[in-house]
Order: structure tokens, then C-alpha cells, then sequence
């Protein structure tokens, strides 16, 4: 049986199967790499946007793998026996489980495994100074540079020159009224 398969269909499958990965999170460290590269080449609203993205999906990928650890550990409980063939079965069980569950939520695995340097930076929290100073070179008279720097002085509360940015942000009249910054500090990347 000869089979031929014209070009526009193996387009299409291809393009299907592409539009179908597009609905998946972009990784995170794609996403904080354009934002400090924005940030270098002087593109302010470029950097809000890619790190504001870069954290909601950090934040997002972290949330699923708890999410699914969870769930799959409920559905393989560990019982009172002990032996290790039934120890080792639940956690093989348990590690399929989580891998299917990450692969549909978020898509391919490989795409979010991220580098020991972003992961630092995430935990270190330097995004957050990326956007700090983004928000002051863009010029945003809100109190969303102030929301970032309470947020990281709250988490850093020895580092001198974050309270030296928070109180050149109060001085400049970047302060709002109390109920401005707690409603953007809920704000999801925050």
C-alpha cells in the first residue's frame, strides 16, 4: 500500500500540535532572561512586562508541582506495611503519577527545568529589583514601586540600601494612600 502525504497536511499536523503546546506556560527562565536583557537595552515596559510574566510563571510552575505532589500522594497512601517491594512500588506509582499530571498541566517537563542561577535569583529575590527599578526609570507615579520595595525590604529587612530606595520613593511622593498599597501588593506577582 503506498501511502503519500502531501506537504500542506504534514503542515497542518505540525502547526496543530504547535497551537496545542502554545496554551502551555512559557518557561520562566526564557521569560527572566528577555526581561534583563529589556533591562540592558533600556526597554522599562519591556522588563514589567517579561518579569512580571518571568514571576507569575515561576510562581504558577511551583504551585502545579505542590498541586500534584499532593494529589498523587493521596492517591498512592503508604500503608502500615513496611516491606521494601511495597515501599518502592508506591514510590515508583507516586513519581508516574506526578510526571502525568505535571506533563498535563503544564506541558513538557524539559521546558521548565530551570538553571541553578535563575532559581538563585528567584529565591534571592532579585526580580523583584529588576522591577523596581524599572517602574522608577518608566516613571510610574503609582504605588507599585513602592508595593515591590516594601515587599523585598520585608524579606530583606538588613539590606541599607533597600530602605534607602523605599524612603527616596516616599520623599519623591511615589506613596499612595495605605489602601493603594495593599491592594497592589495582592496583586498576583507581588
Amino acid at each position: 500500500m503506498d501511502v503519500n502525504f502531501s506537504p500542506a497536511a504534514l503542515c497542518s499536523v505540525l502547526l496543530l500540535s504547535l497551537a496545542s503546546s502554545a496554551t502551555f506556560l512559557e518557561p520562566c527562565d526564557l521569560l527572566y532572561e528577555t526581561a534583563v536583557q529589556a533591562f540592558y537595552s533600556g526597554d522599562y515596559s519591556g522588563v514589567v512586562r517579561s518579569m512580571e510574566a518571568a514571576l507569575t510563571s515561576y510562581t504558577d510552575v511551583r504551585s502545579t508541582r505542590v498541586r500534584c505532589r499532593l494529589q498523587c500522594q493521596d492517591k498512592q497512601p503508604l500503608d502500615g506495611s513496611f516491606s521494601d517491594l511495597r515501599f518502592f512500588d508506591v514510590v515508583l506509582r507516586r513519581a508516574a503519577c506526578m510526571d502525568a499530571c505535571i506533563e498535563e498541566k503544564l506541558g513538557a517537563q524539559s521546558v521548565h527545568k530551570v538553571s541553578e542561577d535563575v532559581v538563585q535569583d528567584f529565591r534571592r529575590r532579585i526580580p523583584y529589583n529588576y522591577l523596581q527599578l524599572a517602574y522608577q526609570k518608566r516613571g510610574v507615579r503609582a504605588a507599585v514601586p513602592l508595593c515591590s520595595s516594601l515587599h523585598h525590604l520585608l524579606h530583606h529587612q538588613m539590606l541599607r540600601w533597600m530602605r534607602g530606595n523605599l524612603l527616596l520613593l516616599l520623599h519623591l511622593g511615589y506613596c499612595a494612600q495605605r489602601e493603594d498599597l495593599t491592594r497592589v501588593r495582592n496583586n498576583r506577582h507581588l
